[in-house]
């Protein structure tokens, strides 16, 4: 028998691992704003005035990116999960929930992993409920 979720599995796995790479990013560069090294290189690239903007800046998108990857992350493991049984509508809504959170907190870059995951949630509330 072949799976007729199979569209909805690979779409939000695809979105999955990009929020996770969201995630981590945004979790990494958390760590290394703490480290006088980078701060040294912004120093040398944008000069003292533009310092604390910069930072601050990336410390400001850091977080926003880790906290958008890491809920949109469990948000869709979680609609995954529930996927096999008969919920596909709760499933449509989990997945186009995890998309748009992601897409409005970190807007541009947030777009990818977000269009992807509410792509995938569309697509469970068109499917028809498995009927077996």
């Amino acid at each position: 028998m072949r799976d007729r979720r199979l569209a909805e599995k690979i779409m939000g796995g695809i979105g999955i691992v990009i929020a996770a790479l969201q995630a981590f990013f945004g979790f990494f560069l958390l760590i290394a704003l703490k480290y006088s090294a980078v701060n040294a290189g912004i120093v040398k690239t944008a000069g003292m005035a533009n310092v604390n903007g910069a930072v601050n800046s990336l410390t400001a998108f850091s977080a926003q990116a880790f906290i958008a990857g890491a809920v949109s992350f469990i948000i869709a493991a979680a609609a995954l999960f529930m996927m096999d049984s008969k919920k596909g509508t709760l499933t449509g809504i989990m997945l186009i929930l995890a998309g748009a959170e992601n897409s409005v907190v970190l807007f541009a870059a947030g777009l990818p992993a977000g269009l992807i995951l509410m792509a995938a949630g569309i697509i469970a509330l068109l499917r028809k409920p498995c009927t077996e």
